[in-house]
């Protein structure tokens, strides 16, 4: 069960499968196989089933553990319930993972002042944080673009001699989600230079996104070829990365020839990811109509829409119709409305 709830989707519905199974075997679940279980319907985004799992373990009166609160507040977080995973804290045992957990919820909910403020408490009082702490307490940083907080951190895990590369590389999404891609290309030397880190394929994709994100598109390129030199090999994340710049731009055209260059060129399959670049460019250039071609593509092809997806849909449906309207063309807003609907129709199940 744990296995299948590590194993994305597909696992955890490879999970789901077996609870008929365990109650034909006459198999209860104990801590373990709940806490996994609660995982997988995290992954499947089934909150009610996540919640009647936990208060079932809860009111059996069979003690609990904080790995059983760690897994209930991640699924949470899953489902986007950012509410429940905090108060879920209230009652769990407090643990450097359990404050972890919460403090990946206060960033989700856009609070990196109450994720501060615990992280505080944790190195005045304990329970000590960890490298996973520190992970959570730059990613609420991130979340909330609060990158001169993020560089402050950084800066004192450093000096301490426990900043590790995910802490580097978070980061650098900061700086790169705040177009401080000048300040990027420092820590990025720094990284080599100072700290002897090697960068990794995810620093290297980092880089090229912070570039992209400013419209560096001719840097993001450069960085690009110096990770295939160093033979580094690219993944969907590293092509978005090199999309985010002509996709600002709403050149739906250079993003849909990085794209064919990302499968035929390197074997990189797409992603819900590149799919969402592609409606992002499309959007912004006012080609609503290929913005929900692309996303029928993407059902077309099996790939499970993320809540970006969703986001970038419904803004689409909202702009497409107003534009459609303003230009009186009245036919036009029948068949786009018909086309999303079928579209949205065909992934309701997923969301």
């Amino acid at each position: 069960v744990r296995a299948g709830a590590n194993g994305g989707r597909a696992g955890a519905r490879a999970v789901v499968k077996l609870i008929p199974e365990m109650k034909r075997d006459g198999v209860e679940p104990d801590l373990a196989i709940a806490s996994a279980l609660i995982s997988a319907f995290g992954v499947l985004g089934s909150e009610d089933n996540a919640r009647a799992m936990l208060r079932a373990i809860e009111s059996s009166g069979r003690a609990t553990d904080s790995k059983l609160y760690v897994d209930y507040m991640t699924a949470m977080c899953r489902c986007g319930n950012y509410e429940e995973a905090i108060e879920t804290f209230t009652r769990a045992p407090r643990t450097t993972f359990t404050c972890t957990a919460v403090m990946k919820a206060y960033a989700e909910a856009m609070d990196w002042k109450l994720a501060e403020a615990l992280f505080e408490d944790m190195r005045r009082d304990g329970p000590a944080p960890n490298d996973h702490t520190h992970s959570a307490m730059l990613h609420a940083y991130e979340k909330s673009l609060q990158w001169e907080r993020a560089v402050r951190l950084l800066n004192q895990l450093t000096s301490e001699g426990k900043a590790k590369e995910i802490h580097h590389n978070i980061v650098l999404s900061v700086l790169g989600k705040c177009t401080q891609w000048q300040r990027a290309e420092v820590l990025f030397r720094d990284m080599r230079e100072l700290y002897n880190i090697q960068p990794s394929r995810v620093t290297y994709s980092t880089l090229i996104s912070a570039y992209g994100r400013s419209g560096k598109t001719d840097l993001a390129r450069k960085v690009f070829e110096q990770m295939l030199a160093r033979r580094i090999p690219p993944d969907d994340y590293t092509f978005v990365g090199l999309m985010l710049g002509p996709a600002s731009e709403g050149n739906f055209r250079e993003c849909s020839k990085i794209a064919t260059e990302m499968k035929e060129l390197y074997d990189v399959e797409h992603t819900v990811h590149t799919y969402n670049t592609l409606i992002q460019a499309a959007d912004i250039a006012g080609n609503y109509d290929k913005a929900v071609e692309v996303y029928d593509e993407l059902l077309q092809r099996g790939i499970e829409p993320n809540n970006t997806t969703r986001e970038l849909v419904v803004a689409v449906s909202k702009r497409g119709a107003n534009f459609y309207d303003r230009q009186q063309k009245t036919a036009a807003v029948a068949s786009y409305a018909a086309g999303l609907v079928g579209v949205m129709g065909m992934a309701l199940g997923r969301w």
